[in-house]
C-alpha cells in the first residue's frame, strides 16, 4: 500500500507517462513507466536519455523540487522503492490496455448536463419528457448553450431574440468560470476547500465516537464498555494554592487576518522554529516581521539570514513537546486572545491536536514587566 502523501506525484507520474504514448505504443509506454521510479528517487538520467518532456527537472534542475514531497527532496527509503517497482511491472503487463485509456472529464461532464435537465430526486424515468431532456443535453453537450436558438431555426421558428441573448451570457458566464477554476488562485481555493472539508469530518468523527464496528450483530448480547469520545475541553481556572510557569509567547504570521498561515513560534528564551507557509506573505506582514519564503528553493529568510524552517504539524508537535515539559505552564502575551490565540487554536483544530494542547497550558493575557521577554522572542 502507498503512503497518502505519494498519491498526488505518484499518479500524476503515471498519467503522463501514459499521455506521452499518444501513438498508442504499449512498448513505448513501458519505456516511460520505467522512468517513473527513478524519478522519484533522483535519477533523471533516464529522464534525458528518453526525452521525457513531463519531468521538469530537464528544464531547469537548479530549481526543480518535489512540491508534493516534504521539503521538496526526493525518496530514500528502500523498501519503498522495491514495492514501486512492483507496482510498475503490474502496470508494464498491462501496457496494452494502458494505452487505450482516455479522460472521464468529458463523461462526467455530460452526466452533470443531465442531472440539471433531469434531477435524480424527480422521477422522469416514466414520463414522456425524459427523452426531450436527454437530447436536450446532448446537443448542449455538442452545440453549447445557443443550441435552443439552432432548433427554432430547423423547425422553421424564429430563433428568438431573448434566447439567443441568455444563450449568449451563459456560456460567456461559463467561460470566465472555467478560467478562473483553471487559474492558481482558483486551484488554490479549491485545495484550502478541501482541507478544510476533511478536518472538519474528522473532528466530527472524533467527537461522535465509534459509530459502526464489523460483526456488531454478533456482539449484541455483550455488555459493552461506553464509547469513549473527546470533550472539548471548559475554560480554564487558576486555583490560588497552585503555582504555575508563566511562559511568553509570540508568533508571526502572514498577513493580519484570523485565517493566515503561521511562519514563527517562539516562547520563552530556548523555543524557535519557523514553519513552511502554504500561501503568500503579505509585503505589510514581510516588513514587520522581516521574513520571507522563496518557493522555488523551498528556503526562509529571517531579515536577510536563511533559517531553516519545517512543515507546520511538525512546528506544532514541537511546541507541545517544549510545553510539556514545562510544569503548570500558562501562556501569556500580548494581545493573545484576540489575536494569536484564535490562530494558533484554528491551526491544532486542523491536525486534531488541541485536545492534546489544552491539557497541558493555558493563556493569559498581557502582563507586566513581559515586554524585555517579547523583544528577545521576536529576535529569535
Amino acid at each position: 500500500m502507498l503512503y497518502p502523501i505519494l498519491y498526488p506525484i505518484y499518479g500524476r507520474c503515471i498519467m503522463y507517462a501514459i499521455k506521452e504514448s499518444h501513438e498508442k505504443d504499449p512498448k513505448k509506454l513501458r519505456m516511460s513507466l520505467d522512468l517513473i521510479v527513478p524519478h522519484l528517487y533522483g535519477d533523471h538520467s533516464k529522464c534525458a536519455k528518453e526525452s521525457a518532456t513531463w519531468c521538469s527537472y530537464l528544464k531547469n534542475p537548479s530549481k526543480f523540487r518535489y512540491r508534493s514531497l516534504p521539503e521538496g527532496k526526493p525518496l530514500t527509503c528502500v523498501d519503498l522503492k522495491s514495492a514501486l517497482t512492483d507496482v510498475i511491472n503490474n502496470l508494464k503487463d498491462r501496457a496494452a490496455a494502458l494505452t487505450n485509456l482516455g479522460s472521464t472529464q468529458a463523461n462526467e461532464n455530460f452526466n452533470f448536463i443531465v442531472s440539471t435537465k433531469a434531477p435524480k430526486n424527480k422521477s422522469f424515468g416514466s414520463s414522456k419528457s425524459l427523452t426531450g431532456r436527454i437530447s436536450a443535453s446532448v446537443l448542449q453537450k455538442n452545440e453549447g448553450h445557443g443550441y435552443l436558438s439552432k432548433v427554432n431555426n430547423a423547425v422553421g421558428l424564429s430563433p428568438g431574440q431573448f434566447t439567443m441573448k441568455l444563450a449568449m451570457k451563459t456560456a460567456t458566464k461559463r467561460k470566465l468560470q472555467k478560467a478562473k477554476q483553471m487559474s492558481l488562485q482558483g486551484k488554490r481555493k479549491r485545495f484550502v476547500k478541501k482541507i478544510k472539508k476533511s478536518c472538519k469530518e474528522a473532528t466530527n468523527e472524533v467527537h461522535e465516537g465509534v459509530t459502526f464496528s464489523k460483526y456488531a450483530e454478533l456482539d449484541h448480547d455483550k455488555e459493552q464498555e461506553p464509547t469513549k469520545t473527546t470533550e472539548i475541553p471548559q475554560r480554564l481556572t487558576l486555583p490560588r494554592e497552585k503555582s504555575y510557569t508563566y511562559v511568553t509567547f509570540d508568533i508571526e504570521t502572514t498577513g493580519r487576518g484570523r485565517d493566515c498561515e503561521i511562519l514563527q513560534i517562539a516562547a520563552g528564551e530556548g523555543f524557535n522554529v519557523y514553519d513552511h507557509p502554504r500561501c503568500n506573505i503579505t509585503e505589510q506582514a514581510s516588513l514587520v516581521n522581516g521574513i520571507q519564503y522563496n518557493r522555488d528553493t523551498n528556503t526562509m529568510f529571517h531579515k536577510g539570514s536563511e533559517v531553516r524552517s519545517k512543515p507546520i504539524q511538525d512546528a506544532l508537535l514541537n511546541f507541545i513537546d517544549y510545553i510539556r515539559e514545562i510544569p503548570e505552564p500558562i501562556l501569556v502575551g500580548h494581545n493573545v486572545c484576540n489575536f494569536d490565540l484564535p490562530i494558533i487554536a484554528n491551526k491544532l483544530k486542523e491536525f486534531n491536536l488541541f485536545a492534546e494542547f489544552s491539557k497541558h497550558c493555558g493563556f493569559c493575557g498581557h502582563v507586566k514587566n513581559c515586554q524585555k521577554s517579547f523583544q528577545k522572542i521576536r529576535g529569535g
